[in-house]
């Protein structure tokens, strides 16, 4: 099972929070800073036991952490396509394929309200015990609703 590859491997788990920081230091234009620097040197530990497979998947984690800036259009809402799309995410959410579900909304995102794209990384973040990774889309759902 996917899961039980990436997700429960805690170096891939310690290299996502890590990229959450790096990202974050992006959004403020303080990633080339000394801190920047010191966090990428940080996230060599954990990367030197990755498996390509899990490199393939934080590279488009790292794709979703742009999305929490990124300017957006909105979709059309309510699409017979837009349900169908959301209930395999929820499928493969529900049986604890966390990347499947991830790289399904990455796949139909433009398709997808950007809200309902957020809020479900943030749900699928939030079960796996991420919370700060899955408050940080909780809050870019907020902020495109308001």
């Amino acid at each position: 099972m996917t899961r039980q590859r990436f997700f429960n491997n805690p170096q891939f788990l310690a290299y996502a929070r890590l990229l959450r920081q790096l990202h974050q230091l992006i959004r403020d234009g303080a990633d080339e800073s000394e801190e920047g620097e010191a966090l990428r040197g940080r996230m060599d530990e954990p990367a030197e036991d990755l498996t390509p497979e899990e490199v393939n998947c934080l590279n488009a984690i790292s794709a979703d952490f742009y999305t929490l800036t990124d300017p957006t259009s909105r979709s059309q809402p309510g699409s017979p396509e837009m349900k169908d799309r959301l209930i395999e995410v929820s499928d493969a959410r529900e049986i604890g394929d966390f990347a499947k579900a991830l790289d399904l909304l990455r796949k139909n995102e433009a398709s997808l309200d950007p809200a309902v794209v957020a809020s479900w990384r943030g749900r699928i973040w939030s079960e796996l015990g991420e919370s700060q990774i899955a408050a940080d889309f909780f809050q870019r759902a907020s902020e495109l609703t308001s």
